[in-house]
């Protein structure tokens, strides 16, 4: 697939086994601590911080950009767009860290929103809440085992555009 170009394909996930599940807990588990500590910290690697807060910045202007086609974003809406923005990345790290998977899956939308450009369409398919799948116990153990977390079935609505 091209870049910029969106599949409605489910992603075909590996098969994930106690020792990948283990380096991916640990790998994660050193980048939350990179931005927990300071960054002078003699066993913090700047590098993982800096990434961190590039991604960051990445997202929160694309987002912008998707929601200025639908909404009006003054100041006080991007700093609050940006703070969420951060949590979310935040709980991503948290939720990485646990030693059982987490699969968050979209429905099907209108496609990237980001690339839709004003007056191209009528309406936008969001998704409002993603479906989430675990794989695997809090030990990091029966790694075949998936299941949709409670509540957690996943929904989406249309907007109209500006």
């Amino acid at each position: 697939m091209l870049p910029g170009q969106f599949s409605t394909a489910a992603p075909h996930w590996p098969k994930p086994t106690q020792d990948s599940e283990k380096q991916r807990c640990n790998t994660i588990k050193l980048c939350l601590q990179s931005l927990e500590q300071a960054e002078d910290a003699p066993d913090v690697d700047p590098r993982r911080k800096q990434g961190y807060d590039q991604s960051v910045a990445t997202i929160v202007e694309e987002i912008s950009q998707a929601v200025e086609k639908v909404a009006t974003l003054g100041l006080k809406e991007q700093q609050v767009l940006n703070d969420l923005i951060r949590l979310a990345a935040r709980l991503w790290l948290d939720i990485c860290s646990q030693r059982y998977r987490i699969l968050v899956v979209l429905p099907n939308s209108s496609g990237n929103v980001l690339k839709v450009t004003k007056g191209g369409s009528k309406s936008l398919k969001l998704v409002v809440k993603p479906e989430i799948r675990r794989i695997g116990n809090s030990h990091g153990q029966e790694l075949a085992k998936e299941e949709i977390i409670g509540g957690w079935n996943g929904a989406d609505a249309a907007y109209e555009s500006r």
